[in-house]
């Protein structure tokens, strides 16, 4: 039996999950957090260790948002995304889901990265920007995803650092 290395056992570890209100960029994200993993099922649970942290990356992998479901999934979780895509969407249908997590994502004291996929800035989000837990990245159809995908990731993991330097 292998065994487990020092460094691995030495890393902080972070609880972190995806949601959202569009299954196909959830599954991008997934894909890229994960490096190359297909995401199967309503929900996945994995365990990351190859980043600055090790991560427990737990995905709600269905557009049924339910209070249940979403206090089980972000009760210990340190960073969230949330996923959508207001090219497919209206604008009241994606804040209504946003807002339905807002309030777990608060209480439990997330971090909160919002990829929201756009063909111009959605005001909505904006009341948001002032928290100091939150990140808004909007990516439009001419926008490099992946570039995207990494500042959210690098926001989430640089809050993450000062978390552990307290």
């Amino acid at each position: 039996m292998g065994s487990i290395c020092s460094v691995c056992l030495s890393k902080k570890s972070f609880d972190i999950s995806i949601v959202g209100t569009d299954q196909e960029k959830r599954e991008s994200l997934y894909k890229f957090i994960t490096k190359g993993h297909t995401l199967k099922g309503q929900y996945q649970e994995i365990k990351l260790k190859n980043y600055k942290y090790n991560y427990s990356l737990k995905v709600l992998n269905t557009d049924l948002y339910s209070a249940d479901i979403s206090d089980t999934l972000t009760k210990f979780c340190q960073g969230v995304f949330f996923v959508c895509d207001l090219t497919k969407q209206s604008y009241g249908e994606v804040i209504t889901e946003f807002e339905n997590y807002l309030s777990h994502f608060v209480k439990n004291k997330c971090f909160v990265i919002v990829f929201c996929y756009v063909y111009t800035p959605a005001e909505e989000f904006e009341q948001y920007a002032s928290l100091n837990s939150f990140k808004l990245i909007y990516i439009s159809p001419e926008d490099d995803e992946i570039k995207k995908f990494k500042l959210g990731f690098n926001w989430m993991e640089n809050n993450f650092s000062m978390i552990n330097k307290k």
